[in-house]
């Protein structure tokens, strides 16, 4: 997969998977969801690697002052659970407000994050 988040089973009044006997214990649940999650780690991190020194048309969400960073999303990324490109503005000069897209290229990657460059405001 592209992308995969995984939840372990968590017991819910009122459901028939409540009443089921022989659940598999918790700590199985969590080891099997780190297993999971380790290998979907090198998948998330080798399919970010593809992006890097490509552009990509980002829409801009947050502009963090503190750090001077803006953090945003591709078209494939949905906001708060798949990835964030960060940038960096390099310069004292204003950049493009939140809500608005522009052209970042690809300069890095990480697992879960790509952190780029403005090339031209669209």
């Amino acid at each position: 997969f592209d992308r995969l988040g995984t939840f372990i089973y968590s017991d819910e009044e009122q459901t028939h998977a409540y009443t089921l006997a022989d659940k598999v214990a918790r700590e199985t649940a969590l080891e099997r969801q780190k297993l999971i999650m380790e290998a979907q780690r090198e998948i998330s991190l080798q399919r970010n690697l593809s992006f890097v020194g490509r552009e990509m048309k980002v829409m801009l969400d947050e502009w963090n002052p503190e750090n001077r960073t803006y953090s945003g999303r591709t078209y494939g990324d949905a906001p708060e659970i798949d990835n964030e490109v960060l940038i960096q503005m390099k310069t004292g000069k204003e950049g493009p407000q939140p809500g608005s897209f522009a052209r970042v290229k690809i300069s890095a990657a990480s697992e879960y994050e790509l952190y780029g460059d403005f090339q031209l405001t669209v």
